[in-house]
């Protein structure tokens, strides 16, 4: 009898801790799903606000087409004056007067090798000059 009450306990055991784990994993996931927001809006100014919002976002991606990024800039001044430990930053940004990014290439310690710039076509990427 003492046998058959042990195991019956062990069984107990392990019926409720698989329950609970049930339990707890259709809670868990219940509780992650995303929160559905309405995006419907009966407001004026609401739906100026989204048109001001979409004419903005153009703006912006047209100027990101326009021109390579900040980080690309920097990548092609890396590669052509490659100076290790030099600090690369951007002194002049493209305009449309001007659609060039001139990047300085600083030598800190003076040691590592000569400083100098690159300037680079910010509509097509190529390196027009680097020098010291």
């Amino acid at each position: 009898m003492e046998k058959l009450t042990k195991i019956l306990i062990v069984v107990v055991i392990i019926l409720v801790a698989g329950l609970s784990l049930t339990v707890g994993l259709l809670l868990g996931t219940s509780f992650n799903k995303p929160v559905i927001t309405n995006n419907t809006t009966n407001s004026s100014n609401s739906s100026v606000q989204n048109q001001t919002n979409s004419t903005n976002q153009t703006k912006v991606d047209s100027t990101k087409s326009k021109y390579i990024s900040k980080a690309e800039a920097i990548r092609l001044a890396k590669a052509a004056w490659p100076v290790p430990e030099a600090t690369y930053s951007i002194s002049s940004y493209p305009t449309d007067d001007s659609p060039y990014y001139w990047v300085d290439v600083l030598n800190e310690p003076a040691t590592i090798g000569p400083g100098g710039f690159v300037k680079i076509n910010a509509i097509t990427g190529k390196i027009i000059s680097a020098g010291t």
